[in-house]
Parts: C-alpha cells; sequence; structure tokens
C-alpha cells in the first residue's frame, strides 16, 4: 500500500515502489521473488544469515527484560564477547563498570 505525504508518495503500489530518500524522491521496480533454489553455498549462508537474526532478535527481546541499571554492564560484555569471537582479541577480555 502506498501513502501519500504532501506531495511524497512512499510504499508499493503495483510493480513500483515508491520512496525518498535524502529528501529526494525516487521510484523503483519491485523485486522479484527468487525462483532457482540456489547453490549449496547459498542455501548455507541463507540459512546462517537466518540463525544469526533469530539470535539477533532473541537477544534484542532478552535485553529489553533486563532492569536498568544492568544495561551498561550487559551491554559492555556482550561487545568484549562479539570482539573475543571475532578474534580481534587475543585473551579473554573482562570489562569493569
Amino acid at each position: 500500500m502506498a501513502k501519500l505525504r504532501g506531495t511524497m508518495m512512499s510504499g508499493k503500489l503495483g510493480d513500483k515502489v515508491y520512496s525518498h530518500w535524502n529528501g529526494r524522491p525516487y521510484v523503483r521496480s519491485k523485486a522479484k521473488k527468487v525462483r532457482v533454489p540456489g547453490t549449496d553455498a547459498q542455501r548455507a549462508h541463507w540459512e546462517a544469515f537466518a540463525a544469526v537474526s533469530r539470535l539477533s532478535s532473541d537477544l534484542a527481546e532478552a535485553t529489553l527484560q533486563l532492569p536498568d541499571e544492568w544495561l551498561p554492564a550487559a551491554t559492555l560484555h556482550l561487545y568484549a564477547f562479539l570482539l573475543n569471537r571475532k578474534g580481534h582479541a587475543s585473551d579473554t577480555l573482562y570489562l569493569e563498570v
């Protein structure tokens, strides 16, 4: 469904997508669904991306349930964990708040 705000239209109408970027309107064609099943590598990548997306969603939901005073420490420890997992830190990284 397309929405009209003043002279700016945004949304999908037929096979066109109306949007704006930096205050300038533009129109593009609607993306078509992929009908080819993809290679084994592509499917593995899609599945991994979906798993990370689910984990991120679960983590965001869990973070919202934390008491407000825990958020700074939880954020710092999560960041330290991510640094360690990506190999940017050689030893275990502990952050004090």
